[in-house]
């Protein structure tokens, strides 16, 4: 048989009521426990949530760092690129300036060429007609020499330098001039002689006889016009010494 039941020990409902009491305050317990580490895991969700939101803040700050510093390279790409294309057209403009520098050079050298040419062919030129006009007044001259005198023209001798013995004597022309421009003249000298002497054209005039002054210088005018000797003296003695008279006469005998 069950020991009887000992005064003042716990029976078996006291005890199940001890039991469940004990239940209760373990549950009670369990709920606290639950309730903590509910807040727990809420407190680490949120600071989970938290993290990730600053994450995510931080993950697009450093997207937007990135895009920063991908625009500042593209832009430092392109001032890269805008000073190679600068450096590039001023290359061009120095170039384009070196060659108009160097055109400038070759015309302004053209130029300075072709006025030399033309300096030189006008001088070549003035030269030419300088000697043209040389040689025209030589055979002008020269023709004047040849009409001056004619044969037998009576002459006088005068302005010679060396031989001053000479000056004064007269003379007769005997032939044509030389190609030295001299004349031919039997001169009788102081002493009687009659001697063969080469003279020059300006050495020589034509022996005047009784002619007065006015007809002597115009007989000179009329020899320095080309008139001969010949012709000179006597349109100088028919006009009397009128210039424009004799000047028609000597025309007229020459025809």
């Amino acid at each position: 048989p069950p020991p009887a039941p000992v005064l003042g020990s716990p029976t078996k409902t006291d005890r199940m009521r001890a039991s469940v009491s004990n239940a209760d305050d373990e549950s009670d317990d369990d709920d606290e426990d639950a309730k903590a580490r509910g807040l727990e895991i809420l407190e680490s969700i949120q600071k989970k949530m938290l993290m990730s939101e600053e994450g995510k803040k931080k993950a697009r700050e450093i997207e937007e760092e990135q895009k920063a510093l991908e625009e500042m390279k593209a832009r430092m790409e392109q001032l890269r690129s805008d000073e190679e294309t600068a450096k590039a057209k001023a290359e061009e403009i120095r170039q384009k300036m070196e060659f108009e520098r160097l055109e400038r050079m070759r015309k302004d050298w053209e130029a300075a060429l072709r006025l030399q040419r033309e300096e030189e062919e006008a001088d070549k030129k003035r030269r030419a007609e300088a000697k043209s006009r040389r040689e025209r007044e030589e055979k002008k001259k020269l023709e004047l020499y040849e009409r001056r005198f004619s044969v037998g023209d009576e002459v006088v001798v005068h302005g010679l330098v060396s031989s001053t013995h000479l000056n004064g004597c007269s003379g007769k022309v005997q032939g044509q001039i030389r190609p030295d421009h001299r004349w031919p003249v039997n001169t009788t000298l102081t002493s009687g002689e009659v001697k063969l002497y080469n003279f020059k054209n300006e050495n020589l005039k034509a022996k005047t006889y009784d002619m007065g002054a006015k007809e002597a210088e115009t007989m000179a005018r009329l020899m320095e016009m080309g008139f001969d000797a010949s012709a000179s003296r006597r349109a100088a003695m028919q006009s009397k010494g009128n210039l424009g008279k004799a000047i028609e006469i000597a025309c007229k005998a020459v025809g």
